[in-house]
């Protein structure tokens, strides 16, 4: 589906040169096609901009040109973050985004994680077992004892 889409885009490209570039690529993707097709148009608009301004191009205003490009490219084109249960806070949030950054922990007072998800001391720690002998109860029917293993966390 995505070729078939592919080649309706690049047969009904007007821009001679962005057509040429497209047709000297191996193969290219739909991805790939969108993003020379939307470096074309920005370029365009920028070229326009200069000319309307009428000023020359400096070093300087070519790093601005260049900078809409990467702009436009991250808001239409770039896939959403993938969220992850984050090992620092236990929560689900974007890279870079996490509640626990700059905090301190007040389990193991390390920085950057919360206590809930402290992994300090994880390696060495068992239950410890405490065992009861007896119980007693105390009721008028017959006289019934149990076992029972405690487990003291």
């Amino acid at each position: 589906m995505d070729n078939m889409v592919r080649d309706k885009i690049v047969f009904s490209i007007k821009a001679k040169p962005v057509k040429e570039r497209l047709f000297r690529e191996d193969n290219p993707t739909l991805q790939k096609v969108k993003d020379l097709c939307l470096a074309f148009e920005v370029t365009q608009i920028e070229i326009k901009k200069m000319n309307k301004a009428g000023t020359t191009t400096s070093g300087n205003d070519q790093s601005r040109s260049v900078a809409p490009l990467q702009q436009v490219k991250k808001k239409k084109f770039a896939p959403e973050p993938s969220k992850r249960i984050c090992k620092q806070c236990g929560s689900e949030h974007r890279p870079r985004q996490c509640p626990a950054y700059g905090k301190t922990c007040h389990k193991c007072k390390g920085k950057n994680h919360f206590a809930t998800v402290c992994r300090s001391g994880q390696k060495n720690k068992t239950p410890h077992k405490a065992k009861i002998h007896e119980v007693e109860i105390e009721s008028e029917e017959e006289e019934q004892h149990f076992w029972v293993d405690l487990y003291i966390c």
